[in-house]
This record gives structure tokens, sequence and C-alpha cells, in this order.
């Protein structure tokens, strides 16, 4: 996730909100609510604290990652010993891809039937 999230959070927000738009996870006529006055735009902020906030992002991201793979191999392994049942299967699998979708990143098996959502990978 190294610089994925150098453009600063302003830019990323737009990226998102314009993404969740796309995917219908939002309305099309939504719109963006202003920027907080005691917020610091992105480009308001000295080089050592975009870098710094940068990477918080970066490991944060890294975290989610590594989450959903570990969800992932759980999941896996409940339904090979036969004991997930279609209606988890569909609400966990319902959950992440909403919860991935809102992030703008897509998941491996998000939309391959499967309900599990392992290695997810920035768009």
């Amino acid at each position: 996730f190294k610089g994925k999230f150098d453009m600063g959070w302003n830019a990323m927000r737009e990226q998102i909100f314009a993404n969740q738009k796309k995917l219908g996870v939002i309305p099309a006529d939504a719109k963006l609510t202003p920027w907080p006055d005691d917020l610091k735009k992105w480009d308001a902020l000295t080089p050592d604290e975009k870098k710094l906030f940068a990477r918080q992002a970066e490991v944060f991201a890294g975290y989610t990652a590594y989450t959903d793979d570990e969800i992932g191999r759980v999941i896996q392994t409940v339904e090979d010993l036969g004991k997930l049942d279609k209606v988890r299967r569909t609400a966990i699998r319902q959950f992440w891809e909403q919860y991935f979708k809102t992030l703008g990143v897509e998941s491996k098996y998000a939309t391959d039937g499967v309900g599990l959502l392992a290695n997810f990978s920035p768009k």
C-alpha cells in the first residue's frame, strides 16, 4: 500500500465518494458533506504531517487486507468442514462486499459466488 494514500485525505475522500456513487452504494445525486472546519485540509499540512498521516493510512490498509485474508481462511475452513450454511455464507459475503466497495477496493472472491473475501487488492 506504499504510496497509495500520498494524494491526501481530501483527494481520497472525493475518490471514495465518486466510487460509492458509481457502484450504487450511495444515490447518484448524493452531495459530499462540507469539510469540517476543525480538520486541516491536506494542502495545509506540513510535509512531515503528510508523511505521517499517509503512513498511518498505509498501515491501516495493510491491517484490513490481512484481516480480510484471515477471515477468508476461517470461513473457508468452516465451509470445508461442511458447517457453513448458505444463510451465514451469504450474510458474510454481503457484509464484506459492501465494506470493500465503500473503500473502493476489490476482493478476489467478491463476485465469483464463492462468498469468501480474501486477498483483496487496490484497484
